[in-house]
């Protein structure tokens, strides 16, 4: 009998305004197909964040932005319109994110309100049990295997290269008045070189996305001790969120982790011999354990996924009535452009939006007076 060995990625995701902020400018990815299903996208898993800035709403509409062109990109497939005959996927992964910051940076040098418009970007790809890493910015990306956690991306940042340089220790880091400045984000140049690397995935890898929200108050080997302590990546994920809100929370918190935590097999049958009655009847009791307990797996799968599914559309929900309010502040405000940015923001989340699709009607007739 030949085995082949898969695997399947359970994921936890959360994103917090924290405490200080006003707005939420953190966004994520999140995709893995479901037990069973049909993975239209070739990908195992599709897993990212992105931090953004550049004031008030800019960082919001910037973080949003990339991870919509993300989804476009990879889960609905449209990359292979441009890149069809390209076999390198690194290069692929490489060459779509340069193409989504110069789009950003388009974006910014149309619209003064938006300007310095940014965000960082830490995105995963799990393709035929490879993980393709890009990164720009000071997000992170980490892996815990065998016990150990190991940082995989290198922060884009002012005091990182201070620290690398040896003029800074990682403690003093931590508090630098210049720990903001970034030396690489999506949006601000239109020229960035990402960090890309590839990675075999492994059973038993735990990988975690996150912002920088999450890593100035919770230290590498607290990550690893609340992985150690939670056996689903939600439950971690959640926990993780909460300690850096209770250590100060002044910055978005968002954390996406993905546990390689389960095999699946394919199995090719040779010929046999043909069981006597009674192999039958044992055969029949112990393969009718097994078919329960996999219809209870599947139960629990979809129930899991639905409920992802779920809290999504209550994020984009939430997303789409924040941009709507802040669009009305601005109208009341006489701010015009930039309630229009806002609504305009929301057609592009739900086009069929009536509440911002009569925003805009009321807007016209008044122009027209």
């Amino acid at each position: 009998m030949c085995e082949q060995e898969k695997f399947d990625i359970k994921v936890g995701f959360g994103t917090d305004r924290g405490l200080v902020r006003e707005i939420n400018e953190d966004s994520f990815c999140v995709f893995v197909p479901y037990p069973g299903s049909e993975n239209a996208s070739g990908f195992q898993a599709v897993l990212g964040v992105a931090d953004g800035m550049g004031g008030h709403r800019a960082g919001d509409l910037a973080s949003h932005f990339i991870t919509d062109k993300i989804n476009d990109a990879f889960i609905q497939r449209k990359y292979r319109e441009k890149f069809e005959h390209v076999n390198d996927f690194l290069l692929i992964l490489k060459n779509v994110i340069r193409e989504i910051n110069l789009e950003l940076y388009s974006v910014s040098k149309r619209d003064k309100t938006l300007y310095e418009i940014g965000s960082t970007l830490t995105l995963g790809t799990i393709k035929d049990s490879i993980l393709y890493l890009a990164h720009v910015g000071d997000s992170r990306c980490y892996c815990m295997r065998g016990g150990e956690i190991k940082q995989l991306t290198k922060d884009h940042s002012w005091v990182a290269e201070q620290v690398n340089s040896g003029l800074l220790t990682r403690e003093e880091a931590l508090n630098h008045p210049k720990q903001n400045i970034l030396t690489q984000a999506i949006g601000f140049d239109p020229n960035i070189e990402p960090q890309m690397q590839t990675r075999k995935v492994k059973i038993g890898d735990k990988y975690v996305f996150c912002s920088d929200g999450l890593t100035h108050y919770v230290s590498d080997n607290e990550i690893m001790d609340i992985i150690n302590k939670n056996s689903h990546p939600q439950r971690a994920c959640d926990s993780m969120i909460a300690l850096a809100k209770q250590r100060g929370g002044e910055d978005n918190i968002t954390a996406v982790l993905g546990y390689v935590n389960e095999t699946l097999t394919e199995t090719k049958e040779e010929t046999v011999d043909l069981p006597s009655p009674e192999e039958k009847k044992e055969l029949l009791m112990r393969y009718g354990k097994k078919i329960l307990f996999g219809i209870l797996i599947l139960f629990l799968a979809f129930s899991l996924f639905f409920l992802g599914t779920w809290y999504q559309r209550s994020q984009v929900a939430k997303r789409v009535e924040q941009l709507f309010v802040q669009g009305e502040n601005y109208y009341r405000a006489g701010e015009y452009e930039k309630a229009i940015i806002m609504i305009q923001s929301v057609l592009e989340i739900d086009k069929k939006n009536k509440k911002a699709l009569d925003f805009l009607e009321k807007y016209k007739k008044k122009n027209l007076r």
